[in-house]
Protein backbone atom coordinates (compact mmCIF):
# COMPACT_ATOMS: atom_id res chain seq x y z
CA UNK A 1 0.00 0.00 0.00
CA UNK A 2 2.62 2.58 1.03
CA UNK A 3 4.72 1.82 -2.61
CA UNK A 4 0.76 2.69 -4.19
CA UNK A 5 -0.19 5.70 -2.39
CA UNK A 6 3.02 7.02 -0.36
CA UNK A 7 4.10 7.11 3.06
CA UNK A 8 2.08 10.38 3.59
CA UNK A 9 -0.66 8.63 2.41
CA UNK A 10 -0.16 6.13 4.67
CA UNK A 11 0.57 7.70 8.06
CA UNK A 12 -1.85 10.56 7.81
CA UNK A 13 -5.02 8.82 5.93
CA UNK A 14 -5.09 5.19 6.63
CA UNK A 15 -3.66 4.80 10.17
CA UNK A 16 -5.59 7.50 10.84
CA UNK A 17 -8.86 5.54 9.83
CA UNK A 18 -7.53 2.36 10.98
CA UNK A 19 -6.97 2.78 14.29
CA UNK A 20 -10.01 2.77 15.91
CA UNK A 21 -11.37 -0.09 14.17
CA UNK A 22 -8.26 -2.23 15.31
CA UNK A 23 -8.37 -1.04 19.38
CA UNK A 24 -12.15 -2.03 19.55
CA UNK A 25 -11.93 -5.39 17.22
CA UNK A 26 -9.04 -5.92 19.94
CA UNK A 27 -11.45 -5.07 22.89
CA UNK A 28 -14.07 -7.34 21.18
CA UNK A 29 -11.96 -10.15 20.64
CA UNK A 30 -10.73 -9.78 24.64
CA UNK A 31 -14.17 -9.66 25.58
CA UNK A 32 -15.15 -12.76 23.79
CA UNK A 33 -12.70 -14.76 24.42
CA UNK A 34 -13.40 -13.69 28.84
CA UNK A 35 -17.11 -14.34 28.10
CA UNK A 36 -16.67 -17.73 26.23
CA UNK A 37 -14.91 -18.33 28.72
CA UNK A 38 -15.78 -17.32 32.41
CA UNK A 39 -17.11 -20.47 33.84
CA UNK A 40 -13.26 -21.51 33.83
CA UNK A 41 -12.20 -17.78 34.99
CA UNK A 42 -14.26 -18.39 37.81
CA UNK A 43 -14.41 -21.47 38.71
CA UNK A 44 -10.78 -21.39 38.97
CA UNK A 45 -9.57 -18.20 39.82
CA UNK A 46 -6.12 -18.52 41.39
CA UNK A 47 -5.02 -20.24 38.13
CA UNK A 48 -6.61 -17.11 36.21
CA UNK A 49 -4.63 -15.00 38.47
CA UNK A 50 -1.58 -17.05 38.25
CA UNK A 51 -1.19 -16.57 34.71
CA UNK A 52 -2.68 -12.84 34.58
CA UNK A 53 -0.02 -11.61 37.28
CA UNK A 54 3.31 -12.82 35.30
CA UNK A 55 1.63 -10.99 32.25
CA UNK A 56 0.68 -7.86 34.40
CA UNK A 57 4.24 -8.22 35.51
CA UNK A 58 6.43 -8.38 32.33
CA UNK A 59 4.36 -5.54 30.60
CA UNK A 60 4.69 -2.91 33.45
CA UNK A 61 9.01 -4.04 33.33
CA UNK A 62 8.59 -3.57 29.07
CA UNK A 63 7.26 -0.61 29.11
CA UNK A 64 9.28 0.87 32.03
CA UNK A 65 12.19 -0.65 30.20
CA UNK A 66 11.80 0.55 26.98
CA UNK A 67 10.69 4.35 28.72
CA UNK A 68 14.01 4.27 30.38
CA UNK A 69 16.22 3.74 27.22
CA UNK A 70 13.94 6.06 25.27
CA UNK A 71 14.90 8.58 27.64
CA UNK A 72 18.63 8.00 27.97
CA UNK A 73 18.88 7.97 24.06
CA UNK A 74 17.13 11.17 24.14
CA UNK A 75 14.25 9.52 21.96
CA UNK A 76 10.57 11.45 22.53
Amino acid sequence: MIKAKGNMWYEERFLEAISPITLISLLFTIFMMCSYKSDVIFSLPLDALRIALPLTLYFVCMFFFSWFISRKSKID
